[in-house]
């Protein structure tokens, strides 16, 4: 199968399953970071398909679908962060 074409239905996808879940945004991208074992099979098939391809092309589609280094480390770094609280003043009612 051309590269293009292997690519491209990989892309198709990730698309379509992230569409299955209750949250799709990042939802590939959670599942890579968090690499459980209903997930390693598939993540390991991407990793092989990934090494086949010049890394330039490998690199723009990691891009594109949120898992090259920037983008995950992002996503672990607002994973991390805890919801900030609204501050009520307290005033001296006088």
């Amino acid at each position: 199968m051309p590269r293009d074409k292997l690519l491209g239905l990989a892309e198709e996808a990730v698309r379509a399953t992230e569409q299955c879940e209750s949250d799709p945004k990042n939802a590939f991208a959670r599942a890579w970071i968090k690499n459980d074992e209903n997930f390693s099979a598939i993540k390991s098939q991407y990793e092989r398909m990934l090494q086949s391809i010049p890394e330039d092309r490998s690199f723009d589609w990691r891009v594109r679908i949120g898992i090259d280094d920037a983008s995950l480390a992002a996503l672990q770094s607002d994973a991390g962060k805890e919801t900030p609280t609204k501050d009520v003043e307290m005033t001296d009612a006088h």
